[in-house]
């Protein structure tokens, strides 16, 4: 590359010394001129050789021209001379304009090389400016999944302390003399062979609404005369709202494609005894009862232990309360 730039520097500089070579020679042609045709004049005038004397002299005529006359008759064709030497300088100038158009058409095609390189460098550019947009979209993508991941990852410490403190609630429940998953078990229990006692004799598709209701009204009655005689440990320690509150936290926190994750999680928290006591208090409270029916809660319910129970619970919640969200 560096021989090749070398090259055309020393060709700049003799194209530069041969114009001028050419209008010094040119300039030396018209200043000489007329002692080049002197010169000519000189070497090609015959000598005149003199005639032995006779008696016949002849003078001399008197010359009565001027100095300048016999100037002007002597160089006179000089000038004629200069005027031929027009059509030396119309070759000459046909010369310098030939030169004139290979030196611009050197011009331009150093030009025409330089729009290449550029368009070569703007090629270049284009092709590292495409890269780089990509690094940076693979970058933002990267950064975007850190956000998300570490958004995630904060939304799960949180949950895992949610899920630690409905554990904590559960464990400082208190019902006469049980607490803790005792009374989860004791409510599960009353619960079950509440609703497996209700008679569903003579029900078909026609009469399936005033089933339910009776359903519904066992089951409140039942927990009612719990409440009247000790209070309900489900009250007293905020057990529904917490609930409730911990899902509203899914919906609010979790993103979409990890909402299905997060309500598993739920359940797998959660003991069957402890899913029977939200089905039992989703017939109680409505809010809950939207819950149980939306994310499935009871899908982890045991219906190889429970035909009865379950039976009467389809009659209560839809069909996705029993499937996995």
């Amino acid at each position: 590359m560096g021989k090749k730039s070398k090259n055309k520097k020393l060709w700049s500089y003799f194209k530069i010394f041969l114009f001028f070579s050419l209008l010094l020679g040119l300039i030396l042609l018209w200043a000489y001129f007329p002692f080049i045709l002197n010169w000519i004049d000189k070497y090609n005038t015959p000598i005149q050789v003199p005639l032995r004397p006779t008696t016949d002299i002849h003078f001399k005529p008197f010359d009565f021209e001027t100095h300048a006359q016999k100037i002007g008759e002597k160089y006179g064709t000089y000038g004629d001379s200069y005027g031929a030497l027009n059509t030396l300088f119309s070759g000459l100038a046909f010369v310098f304009l030939i030169l004139s158009l290979y030196l611009q058409g050197d011009e331009l095609k150093a030009q025409r090389n330089e729009i290449k390189e550029q368009r070569r460098e703007i090629k270049r550019s284009n092709k590292i400016a495409k890269q780089q947009r990509k690094i940076t979209n693979q970058q933002a993508k990267l950064l975007k999944q850190q956000i998300k991941d570490a958004k995630q990852q904060h939304f799960n410490e949180n949950f895992f302390n949610l899920l630690q403190e409905k554990n904590r609630r559960i464990e400082s429940m208190k019902y006469r003399d049980l607490s803790g998953n005792a009374i989860l078990n004791l409510f599960s229990h009353k619960f079950l062979n509440t609703i497996e006692n209700i008679i569903l004799e003579g029900m078909d598709d026609t009469n399936q609404e005033k089933y339910r209701e009776h359903i519904l009204d066992e089951v409140v009655n039942t927990y009612l005369s719990f409440y009247d005689q000790w209070g309900s440990p489900f009250e007293r320690t905020l057990y529904i709202n917490y609930i409730n509150d911990l899902i509203h936290y899914i919906e609010d926190n979790a993103a979409k494609e990890y909402m299905s994750e997060s309500i598993q999680l739920l359940r797998m928290y959660m003991t069957h005894d402890e899913i029977m006591c939200i089905a039992f208090l989703a017939m109680i409270y409505p809010y809950l009862g939207e819950k149980v029916n939306k994310y499935g809660l009871l899908a982890n319910f045991n219906t190889d232990e429970n035909m009865y129970a379950e039976i009467r619970l389809k009659l209560i919640f839809s069909k996705e309360a029993f499937e996995y969200y």
